[in-house]
């Protein structure tokens, strides 16, 4: 009979301590989705017109355009993001803008979710579900993920250019860290097909 494993809170520490970044950053991604709900629903009470007209045009483009529409739409809109965490990895204080790229992001696809839901009640929040979630939260995983690696590389950076430490970044360091964003940019192109497939299954159902 298979034994199940009691988590102890020394275990429970040990694991918070190795997925530090991880958890931090994922905690700052769901605020950012809560704040970009909640300013959804006060940008359409206030006035329709100041909605911003990239979060409609993420709708309609997902609600009725071809799919190679929405599959540049929606590459266009997470790779940028991608691009910003790779650059400030690079750099010896680019650690703050590594980690605060996933939380924008995060704001973006909490106003797209919250319009949705303001603009099309239960209609829009299916449609949130169905066709834009799983493809956002791929994202979300994937930008999260990388955010924490270019963190590592920039502060290793930093150790050794500010703080003097001997140690010098190796060129098998650097060579890791590209092939790694050259991964990661290949899912994001993998998940923005993902989503263009999710609108040809939908396009039928939601029509806005």
């Amino acid at each position: 009979m298979k034994q199940f494993r009691v988590v102890t809170p020394t275990a429970f520490l040990s694991f918070v301590r190795q997925n530090k970044c991880f958890l931090i950053l994922t905690l700052s991604v769901a605020i950012g989705l809560l704040i970009g709900s909640i300013c959804a629903g006060d940008w359409f009470v206030s006035s329709k017109a100041s909605i911003p007209n990239n979060i409609y045009d993420a709708i309609s483009m997902h609600s009725h355009q071809s799919y190679w529409a929405v599959f540049w739409h929606s590459l266009g809109s997470g790779l940028p993001f991608m691009l910003m965490v790779y650059v400030a990895g690079l750099f010896v204080l680019g650690t703050p803008i590594a980690a605060v790229v996933p939380f924008l992001y995060g704001i973006g696809s909490g106003a797209a979710c919250g319009f949705l839901y303001v603009r099309h009640g239960l209609k829009g929040t299916a449609f949130c579900m169905l066709n834009l979630m799983p493809p956002m939260f791929a994202n979300i995983l994937l930008l999260v993920v990388a955010s924490c690696d270019a963190i590592a590389f920039s502060r290793s950076l930093a150790s050794c250019y500010i703080c003097n430490t001997p140690a010098v970044l190796p060129r098998q360091r650097f060579k890791q860290y590209h092939i790694r964003f050259s991964v990661y940019s290949i899912l994001f192109v993998g998940i923005a097909l993902f989503d263009g497939l999710l609108t040809i299954v939908f396009s039928e159902v939601f029509v806005f």
